[in-house]
């Protein structure tokens, strides 16, 4: 049923003498229906298949190169999404110029809802019309954002978190990720300096290694339903070089998505350990919760202050900053949402 979508199999070149460490093995099409599946909409994905075979591989999973999209029309794009993210056996990983986000909401019904994080360098309200409360905006930068749209997250979005707080708190933005079902990178986020080739990058930005380490996080968010990185042009890609830098990312949320495991079942007493604080300025005691084996923080928000159970991603920093009885800005943007 896949090949509806792509327009010709991948078939593996098998020449090389150390297939066994390569890539190329992973981007081999399969018949199975399941794993990851990679695959583009782009004008040309000669440089991001050459940038993907030119990487050695440590996985073991149904990990898949299917392609460029047979069309771009929104009618086939809306279809598309719908199929992709109402179904549990494959992983969509889609290399795009422009946003699908609103394709996947027009596949949506009207109370279906998934939990959105944008990594970008500017804020779009229009890509990311669902609960703000819900959605996440990692390495925004206040001055490519408007200030509207700028004062609306920072008042009604606890996952918000701009560049200069996200290279000091790489944990805090891991915890944002944790609980996406949808992740959208955008790689004009990287910085210039650190992606010469790619002539819409700003001076100021991510660096690649951030970059990693975020798409890294992402692979261990085991809600998630589709990843979209963004923004790249093929045809201002005369080096190859951003078609490599986007396959690297993919590697490394690949090397994520392998080390995960499905562990959070809820916050049963066999699995976590329970730490109940009471911060002198709030009424009501918080409880975080630390996973035995990831060592991953949660905080569940006291019934008190809203009927529903309501437990976010945490970091560690938020649980030593509540035991020296402050409280971060970001549980307190919970608090204060929810």
């Amino acid at each position: 049923m896949l090949d509806i979508w792509f327009e010709e199999k991948i078939d593996a070149q098998n020449s090389n003498n150390d297939n066994h460490e390569s890539f190329r093995l992973h981007l081999k099409r399969s018949e199975s229906e399941d794993g990851i599946l990679i695959f583009s909409d782009l004008s040309s994905d000669k440089a991001l298949l050459n940038g993907l075979k030119g990487l050695k591989s440590h996985f073991h999973s149904n990990c898949q190169y299917r392609g460029m999209l047979r069309s771009s029309s929104d009618k086939f794009l809306d279809q598309m999404c719908y199929e992709f993210i109402n179904q549990d056996a494959y992983l969509p990983l889609m290399v795009s110029n422009n946003s699908i986000y609103k394709h996947l909401k027009a596949s949506q019904t009207e109370d279906q809802t998934t939990k959105n994080v944008f990594i970008d360098n500017r804020i779009n309200l229009l890509d990311s019309d669902n609960d703000i409360s819900l959605t996440g905006f990692l390495a925004v930068q206040k001055h490519f954002s408007e200030e509207q749209q700028w004062n609306i997250c920072e008042e009604q979005s606890y996952n918000f978190l701009r560049l200069g707080k996200l290279k000091n708190q790489l944990d805090v933005a891991e915890s944002i990720i944790r609980d996406a079902e949808y992740i959208e990178f955008n790689i004009n986020s990287i910085k210039h300096s650190d992606l010469t080739d790619n002539v819409n990058a700003p001076v100021t930005g991510l660096t690649i290694e951030e970059a990693c380490q975020l798409m890294k996080y992402s692979g261990t968010a085991n809600k998630l339903k589709f990843l979209n990185i963004t923004g790249y042009d093929a045809s201002l890609d005369e080096n190859g070089k951003i078609g490599e830098c986007i396959a690297m990312l993919l590697w490394y949320f690949i090397d994520g998505k392998e080390s995960s495991t499905e562990y959070f079942n809820g916050l049963n007493k066999t699995d976590f350990q329970e730490y109940l604080v009471q911060p002198s300025h709030l009424p009501i005691a918080l409880k975080f919760f630390k996973h035995n084996i990831t060592g991953q923080w949660w905080v569940k928000l006291p019934e008190e202050l809203n009927e529903n159970e309501i437990v976010i991603a945490c970091s560690k920093r938020d649980y030593y900053q509540a035991c020296n009885d402050e409280v971060s800005d970001r549980l307190m943007q919970a608090l204060s949402v929810i």
